[in-house]
């Protein structure tokens, strides 16, 4: 199960958060579908490999060990830390603009930091896969 993992520090921490926020920002729930959707779409890409001369079992053990490193990189944290930049952001906006209240900005940023940041950890994740499967002498393709 390639890249299995890369969204399990996400489950509590971001999901959850980013539900109750929706509901105080008038049920903003489409902005959490696109934030799976777009997180889960990053997820599908695996390292492609030229497996000409490569052991199936050696590789699988191969990327599981490298998949095992990745986790290091913390997906929830950069979520988190997305979330408080992008409320920061949102709050001042809308402070600025006046016709957006300073609490509704805030979650549109906290939501939209979230969003890059958890994108940032899982293109950091894949970039670890990759660098590790290199490291290990297969040629990466992607």
């Amino acid at each position: 199960m390639p890249y299995s993992n890369i969204l399990s520090g996400l489950s509590g921490s971001l999901i959850g958060s980013t539900a109750t926020r929706s509901k105080r920002c008038g049920g903003k729930r489409v902005v959490l579908a696109g934030l799976a959707a777009c997180i889960l779409a990053g997820c599908a890409n695996q390292p492609i490999i030229d497996r000409k001369g490569v052991d199936p079992v050696a590789y699988q053990r191969d990327l599981n060990e490298c998949e095992r490193y990745a986790e290091q990189v913390s997906v929830a944290q950069k979520a988190g830390a997305g979330a408080v930049a992008g409320a920061a952001i949102g709050t001042a906006i809308g402070a600025i603009l006046g016709g957006v209240g300073t609490g509704e900005g805030a979650a549109v940023g906290a939501v939209q930091g979230a969003a890059t940041g958890s994108g940032r950890g899982v293109r950091e994740r894949r970039q670890v896969i990759r660098n590790c499967l290199r490291n290990r002498g297969y040629s990466v393709l992607n």
